[in-house]
């Protein structure tokens, strides 16, 4: 699945945990991966091996990092609570409604 983000034409990929770990910073830990943004390549990965709703619930996570990364958010570590909250009242629904559509398939 392909969406517009700000612009920025981002990918959405079911992947197996090794392809989704090969492409992370640290390929040989032992972490699992639920999903991954990755930011060079503009591709969501999420995990072909969850339950529906924590597929879900991965896919919004990463695409708030997605949607954080195209409208420029850079330093989110000094996200103040009103940020977040203007943030999920501009994007929350949009975010939502990818969800769905992806889900749908």
């Amino acid at each position: 699945m392909e969406i517009d983000i700000n612009g920025l034409k981002w990918k959405i990929c079911e992947d197996n945990q090794l392809t989704i770990k090969s492409i992370s910073d640290n390929p040989n830990s032992d972490n699992y991966y639920f999903g991954l943004c990755d930011y060079t390549e503009l591709i969501i990965h999420i995990d072909c091996a969850q339950k529906n709703e924590v597929k879900a619930q991965t896919l919004r996570h990463e695409l708030t990092h997605a949607f954080i990364f195209s409208h420029g958010f850079g330093d989110i570590e000094n996200f103040g609570v009103e940020t977040v909250c203007n943030f999920v009242a501009s994007y929350g629904k949009q975010i939502n409604d990818i969800v769905e559509d992806f889900m749908k398939k």
